[in-house]
């Protein structure tokens, strides 16, 4: 027996699948293995099912329900990827590309023919006892591992709880026998701790700034993502934005565009379509109007230490 076909029986999955509307769905149904995974995939009950009441797994182990203090057991090396609103052709060149790799497990395109998830066995050096945060900071520190052709995959899929929809598919790529890739991972560095010194507006520089900003960015994604589906969206998401959108244009790690189209990403899998997009961005106008003049250095004033000097 191949160490691959090894780690292939050893997974454990959650699969989620309840009556009628199954985005807001956080109870699991049952746990299942990676060759069930490969036979629902495949099963004609899927077929011409309503996106919305497609059942889902979570690649990155079990949970007695869906966030992320909830797990239960977690499927070490696994890494779930996501390739989202790209073209026919970009889907097809990174369907061929993770199809022709050894450490894939799995490549299939979505219904819509705009994207492509996969999952692969790769030595990540994730310790998860050392907290679930973990896992999603060391995925995205090394996110560019997984950059293809100048494609991004979304971080969304890095989240520990992260759903994976399962459409009706008869075509695509398994394979029950992968073998490990030893991708260059890096720890994200931690920061030195710092002595408690008030700080005033006018006395950060840009990095710190940026800093600031990514930490919070990462802390709100990362809350919202853990949000029961069950205590609604709207809200949850209105206070994301009051917390990150009056500051994203005073530092340069990230662009507004890369904080709406992370939020988009978040409503749509949490409808299960992109029904509440015009919802989202009416929020994001809103909160344009409600928060001019806030500035970044005030909040890290209240938050953040400096050294002396």
């Amino acid at each position: 027996m191949s160490e691959g076909f090894e780690f292939v029986q050893s997974l454990r999955f959650s699969l989620f699948w309840g009556e009628g509307d199954n985005t807001k769905n956080c109870h699991p149904l049952k746990v299942i293995s990676f060759e069930d995974l490969i036979s629902l995939i495949m099963h004609r009950d899927l077929k011409g099912i309503d996106k919305k009441e497609r059942p889902y797994f979570t690649p990155y182990g079990t949970f007695s329900y869906r966030n992320n203090s909830n797990l239960q057991t977690y499927n070490q090396g696994l890494v779930s990827l996501d390739y989202d609103k790209i073209t026919p052709e970009q889907v097809t060149l990174l369907d061929k590309y993770w199809s022709s790799r050894r450490s894939t497990l799995l490549s299939m395109r979505s219904p819509s023919g705009n994207g492509l998830k996969v999952l692969l066995w790769a030595e990540t050096g994730i310790d998860i006892k050392q907290g679930t945060q973990t896992h999603y900071e060391t995925l995205k520190y090394n996110r560019s591992i997984f950059t293809i052709m100048g494609i991004d995959p979304d971080p969304a899929q890095f989240v520990l709880s992260q759903p994976f929809f399962i459409p009706y598919n008869e075509e695509f790529y398994f394979n029950f026998h992968p073998k490990r890739e030893n991708y260059p991972f890096t720890k994200k560095p931690t920061p030195p701790p710092r002595p408690t010194i008030v700080a005033s507006p006018g006395s950060f520089d840009s990095n710190e700034v940026n800093q600031f900003f990514v930490r919070r960015f990462e802390y709100w994604i990362n809350w919202i993502q853990n949000k029961p589906v069950s205590e609604g969206t709207h809200s949850p998401v209105f206070t994301v934005l009051m917390n990150l959108l009056p500051y994203v244009n005073q530092q340069t790690a990230l662009t507004e565009q890369e904080l709406i189209y992370t939020l988009e990403q978040i409503v749509e899998s949490r409808y299960g379509n992109r029904s509440e997009i015009p919802a989202l961005h009416r929020s994001i106008k809103e909160v344009k109007n409600r928060t001019g003049g806030m500035n970044i250095e005030t909040e890290m004033g209240k938050y953040l230490t400096r050294r002396p000097g």
